[in-house]
């Protein structure tokens, strides 16, 4: 009888190392996530999408059942989910320096274009932004609703994980709070391991995968990182004592109220950015509200109308939402000053930008590198590949649900409506037709529409 406790190899796969991964070079990785990091419109499943499409469709550096695999495993941590899984795809493709170069090159055009409002608030037409968002965000919906039919006929191979993937898109359709995600994800967990499974069938990652299975045959050892175990300790131990660290410094120097010395500014800004990235299940749209509390009521770092200005930039750009950290950064230095004070210069302001957005993505990036080399080894349990069939059917769930939820908010006409569809036939007729150009066609349209009178 095999112990469901200890890992399982087999005669054609004796060792834990071998499978899809493929150990590449952080170059790779950057060049590859480059021009994708510059049309990441439309939020966290839209970012999925691109991913999808680019890295298992075209690049095949991992399969469909193992991203959303690692999609799930982001969901249930703090911070960022569809950065975190940026990280995780540098992390498997290139080791420690692929997840650093992934994550920087990602936020970079979000970042910029933060900073860069900060310096100037008239280097951007919110008119022509708004314009192209008439044609992006209808494509958002289509270029989801794609990589969500992808996905999930690999994944969704059974009845049972039929029913955990409508399970996840129900209650995340029902209860969009920020700790749905986790919550659903681990019910899904649990329940595989307790409803008794019929002898003949499969788990949905045992499914053979249908167009790179005879390329990567073995799917169930994606997830093998070059990264070891005593690095993945060293990085939560860090995580954990900069999060104490911080905390305990910020509270020292809030002691004295008066203090604005060079070194108690940043390291109130530090120790903001890092403890909401560290405590936020939810993504982005979680943050805003604390940021909005910390950044604005208690620290008075920039005003409700310049908060509102920022994030209104920030919706219209690609990239992730913990990039408007960018902006207010970057603001501090402006908003702070005492009125016989120069104007700060702009070398200050990014500076102060650079440090809020390295402080908010910190602990996405020091727990995928504390987690992996770990997750590589689990996941051989016979007990934990179990659970994963009801974790990832319930993953795909959230991408259905994505879909509802954003086409609830971006459908407003027959013409949006149409431009959806549009998107799911052209991308789900074609292969070859990459999304960055979808995105692109999309957002030209955005402008002849509104250009025409066609759209408020």
């Amino acid at each position: 009888m095999t112990d469901p406790h200890t890992p399982q190899t087999t005669a054609a796969d004796p060792s834990p190392t071998t499978g899809l991964h493929h150990q590449g070079w952080w170059g790779e990785v950057a060049r590859v996530l480059a021009p994708l990091a510059w049309v990441a419109f439309g939020g966290p499943q839209a970012h999925l999408a691109l991913l999808h499409d680019h890295i298992v469709e075209k690049r095949r550096w991992v399969d469909s059942k193992a991203f959303t695999e690692l999609f799930a495993v982001c969901s249930m941590l703090p911070g960022p989910s569809s950065t975190q899984t940026v990280i995780g795809l540098g992390i498997i493709r290139a080791g420690l320096a692929g997840g650093i170069a992934a994550l920087l090159v990602w936020i970079a055009p979000a970042i910029s274009i933060m900073i860069a409002l900060a310096l100037s608030t008239r280097m951007f037409n919110a008119d022509q932004l708004d314009a192209y968002l008439v044609g992006v965000r209808p494509a958002v919906v289509g270029v989801v609703a794609v990589a969500g039919w992808k996905i999930g006929r690999r994944v969704v191979t059974d009845p049972f994980t039929f029913a955990a993937m409508v399970f996840g898109a129900a209650v995340t359709i029902w209860k969009p709070a920020p700790y749905t995600f986790p919550a659903v994800l681990l019910a899904a967990g649990l329940a595989a391991l307790a409803i008794p499974r019929k002898p003949g069938t499969r788990p949905a990652d045992a499914e053979p995968m249908t167009d790179d299975s005879s390329t990567h045959p073995d799917s169930e050892r994606v997830i093998t990182v070059s990264i070891s175990r005593t690095t993945g300790i060293a990085a939560l131990t860090l995580f954990a004592v900069l999060l104490v660290s911080l905390i305990t410094a910020a509270a020292v120097v809030n002691e004295q109220a008066a203090d604005r010395t060079r070194l108690a500014e940043p390291v109130r800004v530090s120790e903001c950015f890092y403890r909401n990235s560290s405590f936020i299940f939810g993504g982005g749209q979680v943050l805003l509200p604390l940021l909005q509390t910390d950044c604005v009521v208690r620290n008075q770092w920039v005003t409700p109308e310049q908060f509102g200005n920022g994030l209104g930039v920030m919706q219209a750009s690609p990239g992730p939402l913990f990039s408007f950290s960018g902006y207010i950064g970057a603001m501090i230095p402006r908003t702070q000053r005492s009125v016989d004070e120069p104007p700060p210069s702009p070398l200050t302001q990014i500076a102060y930008g650079l440090l809020a957005s390295g402080s908010i993505f910190l602990p996405a990036l020091l727990l995928l590198i504390g987690i992996m080399p770990f997750w590589s080894t689990l996941r051989r349990y016979r007990s934990v590949k179990q659970a994963l069939t009801g974790v990832n059917a319930s993953a795909v769930g959230l991408v259905v649900a994505a879909v509802w939820l954003l086409g609830r908010d971006y459908l407003h006409s027959a013409m949006d409506a149409g431009l959806a569809v549009m998107v799911c036939l052209a991308l789900g007729l074609t292969a070859r037709l990459p999304v960055p150009a979808v995105m692109v066609a999309a957002g030209v349209v955005g402008y002849g529409i509104r250009a025409a009178g066609l759209s408020a």
